[in-house]
């Protein structure tokens, strides 16, 4: 279990890496940030933070306008 954007209990299968959580949400052509237990993570690094059991993920999305 982990939090997702302040939704507590979203089951996924952990560990896991960041870049398998945004493929299995289908987001990965998508332009969006992530932060892992309050740490802003750089795309370059999705392949290499672990989320584990009980971690904070925010997924922010840009969302062009004017």
């Amino acid at each position: 279990m982990i939090y997702l954007n302040g939704q507590e209990n979203y089951e996924i299968k952990i560990p896991i890496k960041i870049t398998t959580l945004v493929e299995n949400l289908g987001l990965q052509n998508r332009t969006i940030a992530i932060a892992h237990n309050g740490e802003v993570i750089t795309k370059k690094n999705w392949d290499f933070v672990t989320i584990k059991e009980n971690d904070t993920i925010e997924i922010v999305r840009a969302v062009g306008g004017g």
